[in-house]
């Protein structure tokens, strides 16, 4: 990149990393009693907040309460959903009846 280009180019780079920054920022404090926001359940699961919103849209995961525009999680969320497909595998393994039943008697 030339001498020009730099000085060009650099104000615009900075801004849009500032902005960059700005997006990345941490949600506010506070909020509403046992409910997480939905930047906090992506840190907590260790996936991106376009993984989360991905799934959600999809109705995979643990799926969030609405309020107004935004989406939260109850903070246990992900505990409940992994309990439900451990009994859901649970169930499936179970061997099925095949035929009819018995009468009785």
């Amino acid at each position: 990149m030339s001498e020009i280009e730099k000085v060009r180019y650099e104000p615009i780079r900075h801004a849009f990393q500032k902005w960059v920054d700005s997006r990345r920022a941490e949600p506010a404090p506070g909020g509403i009693p046992g409910y997480i926001t939905e930047a906090e359940q992506a840190a907590k699961d260790g996936i991106s907040l376009a993984t989360l919103r991905r799934r959600r849209a999809r109705k995979y995961g643990p799926q969030p309460v609405q309020f107004g525009r935004k989406f939260y999680y109850r903070e246990d969320a992900t505990e409940r959903w992994l309990e439900e497909q451990e009994a859901a595998a649970e169930a499936a393994t179970e061997p099925r009846r095949r035929g009819r039943p018995r009468r009785a008697g």
